[in-house]
């Protein structure tokens, strides 16, 4: 399947609404949850204009919308109010500009979500007094409570940490909160606040806050009047939200010259496919994003996120650990895979050090002769904390956390452990009534201990972090675990840790790291180790005043082999080319694979006179012919002649550019070399020839 193909696949199987326009207003393109969602044929929208599809009034809104964003060049957000037999629907529609090659707006892309459910909550919300104090540690939104006639204002701690302010000097009245924001935004904050206490009416906007350090965080600020029992607003309450990141990320586009990718890439759910056996083919920006922000190494994708890794091993990896349920999410994307079920969706928590977070994960059939299957997951954070805040008690919270996959504890002040989970029980093979008579010094390996300590240390100090140690079990095991802490909320002193069975990470990231210098396949250096090597190699030179050689060899006949008997017979031909190469070099050379049917010979120290390091060169670039001419035996593995041997008959042809000191850089040697090596195949392959030298 084609990229193009994937991607209006993706597109097509999106539960979002996604749809876009010409300048003219026209429907360029529209998915099927779009059409469903306004409910006609998909048939009736492509070429039509806003006022085929909708009312006049309805139509000229939109309108106004989509030429604005044409003529500035810049995404616009808007609500919009579909009225459907099951009811009013509300969606959240992000307008972003599509540009061609010349940066000029050729199409608008429109991307809604359905928040008919939030504007739900939103509603019940408005109604509760009650501040979410135990998710504001998680999703950095912090409480506040004006009494207007006496204006006595409280804070949460959450918004004490959000403007670095020391909750003991107290919170802020009102008439001081000009210190608290930039000059130009607090005019829009009185006229918010005065209409509130006049009208009832709440507000929404957001505002740009001054830290003590002076940094600018943009935050979200919302706010609501309580009445009293005579129906006069007696009270103001509300939340501030630093969406620092989330706006930086917003104005993060990256630019894209594929206009389906770009559309691919704007859609929010992290998107991966992966083929029949669970290896990732192709990923969007916010899956990307997502790994390299989750990545335990900081810089990187994640293991097992990137393009030709393997999905499936990071649920194996993660069962009992980082992400509950992936038991459930291996079973269900291998059923998917099989054809055992149509589709597959799971809900599922997967929390960072500093946030709560909820996920859902649908999988849905790729279809064609290649198989495979799309893997998308979605954002439900938002939903689920005001669902647990509004639904939820401590009692339930307590049962929540006794009976969650992930490992807990809690220590005091003296790092005796006071409360454990069942996952914590199973994870050191102790009983609960065992763990509650143990401090964590019986289970620190002496070398982490000190470390410990510290992070303990900084945790008292700054209320979180996040930290690795070792941890010994009942049995001796020694185990590798990631600690996630933070001071109790509801006990001084006392800290708070989840723990994550790392073992079998770091184990895969010690592969990881071991795979990113060798080519998979024969295992020789790759191209990045073949860079260091020629550096190294050129260095010798400067010391030694010796010459040095570099060869580029590219087998001839070898695409007839793939194109009979398929991929598998080429990879075991490349394996013998590997083995043969080895075998014609000096230890101390270097022999690299460049990709598909090329390698790469490093010769070092040959001579310091040029003619006799050329025929040095020579003379092995010969052996390496001749022994890469002789015929090859493949035993099939596949097809109609599976387990049948086939001969086959692969030459070399080489190119030799010989170098010193860094006279040239790598660069041109490996340009010159490649040149020379052209030159063999222009002279009948199975040939050599040097760069720069009559043949």
């Amino acid at each position: 399947m084609s990229d193009l193909n994937l991607y209006r696949r993706l597109l097509d199987d999106s539960s979002d609404p996604i749809f876009s326009f010409d300048p003219d207003c026209r429907y360029l393109y529209a998915n099927k949850a779009f059409a469903d969602g306004i409910g006609i044929n998909l048939d009736e929208v492509i070429g039509k204009t806003l006022w085929d599809v909708f009312p006049e009034n309805e139509a000229a809104k939109r309108f106004t919308n989509i030429r604005w964003v044409f003529e500035h060049n810049e995404s616009k957000v808007i609500e919009l109010l579909i009225s459907r037999p099951d009811g009013d629907h509300y969606y959240l529609t992000t307008l972003k500009p599509i540009l061609d090659d010349r940066g000029r707006v050729s199409a608008v892309l429109a991307n809604s979500k359905d928040i008919s459910k939030r504007k739900e909550l939103e509603a019940e919300l408005r109604r509760k007094q009650t501040m979410l104090v135990r998710t504001e540690n998680f999703t950095h939104i912090g409480s506040w409570e004006w009494d207007v006639a006496t204006d006595s204002v409280t804070w949460s701690d959450e918004l004490f940490r959000i403007f670095q302010r020391d909750p003991a000097d107290g919170a802020p009245s009102f008439a001081e909160h000009a210190e608290l924001y930039y000059p130009e935004d607090m005019p829009r904050l009185r006229d918010a606040v005065e209409a509130t206490i006049s009208h009832g009416t709440p507000y929404e906007l957001e505002l740009r806050a001054i830290r003590q350090d002076g940094e600018t965080r943009v935050c979200l600020a919302r706010g609501y009047a309580e009445m009293d029992t005579d129906q006069t607003i007696a009270r103001l309450f509300g939340s501030l939200q630093d969406i620092t990141e989330r706006k930086q990320a917003e104005v993060a586009l990256t630019e894209s010259d594929a206009f389906l990718r770009a559309i691919i890439d704007s859609v929010p759910d992290q998107v991966a496919v992966i083929d029949r056996d669970g290896v990732i083919v192709q990923v969007n920006e916010p899956w990307r994003r997502f790994s390299m922000e989750n990545s335990p190494i900081p810089g990187t994708l994640a293991p097992h996120t990137d393009v030709g890794t393997n999905y499936m091993d990071i649920c194996r990896a993660s069962t009992g650990s980082r992400v509950e349920g992936s038991n459930a999410a291996h079973d269900g994307i291998q059923a998917v895979l099989e054809g055992r079920l149509p589709s597959f969706n799971t809900e599922y928590p997967c929390h960072s050090p500093d946030q709560q977070r909820w996920f859902t994960m649908r999988v849905a059939p790729l279809g064609g002769h290649r198989g495979g299957v799309v893997i998308a997951h979605t954002n439900i954070t938002d939903q689920t904390l005001a669902a647990l805040a509004l639904a939820s008690s401590r009692n339930r919270y307590q049962g929540i956390l006794h009976n969650m996959m992930e490992a807990y504890w809690r220590v005091d002040e003296k790092g005796r452990i006071v409360e454990v989970n069942q996952a914590i029980c199973q994870m050191h093979d102790y009983s609960k009534e065992e763990l509650l008579r143990m401090s964590i010094s019986d289970f620190e390996v002496i070398e982490s201990a000190e470390e410990t300590r510290k992070h303990i240390e900084k945790i008292m100090r700054e209320g979180r972090d996040i930290f690795e140690s070792q941890h010994r079990c009942r049995d001796g095991r020694i185990i590798d675990v990631e600690i996630s802490a933070g001071l109790a909320s509801d006990a001084p002193g006392n800290i708070d840790a989840f723990h994550h069975d790392i073992t079998e990470r770091k184990r895969m990231e010690k592969e990881i790291r071991e795979l990113a210098f060798h080519d998979p396949l024969t295992k020789l250096p790759n191209r990045h180790t073949l860079n260091d090597r020629l550096s190294q190699t050129m260095a010798a030179s400067k010391r030694s005043r010796n010459y040095g050689a570099l060869m580029m060899l590219d087998l001839d006949n070898f695409k007839q082999l793939n194109d009979a008997h398929g991929h598998h017979a080429g990879d075991l031909l490349l394996l013998e080319v590997a083995r043969r190469l080895t075998e014609c070099v000096r230890g101390t050379d270097t022999t690299a694979r460049a990709g598909g049917d090329e390698f790469v010979v490093i010769l070092g120290e040959l001579n310091v006179d040029p003619k006799e390091s050329a025929r040095q060169a020579a003379e092995i670039a010969e052996k390496i012919r001749v022994n890469l001419a002789a015929p090859y035996r493949v035993i099939l593995t596949e097809g109609s002649l599976a387990g049948c041997a086939v001969e086959h008959l692969c030459s070399a042809s080489i190119g030799v550019v010989l170098f010193l000191n860094h006279e040239a850089s790598q660069a041109d040697l490996l340009k010159w070399a490649d040149s020379a090596m052209y030159q063999a195949k222009r002279a009948g392959r199975n040939a050599i020839r040097f760069y720069g030298l009559t043949q």
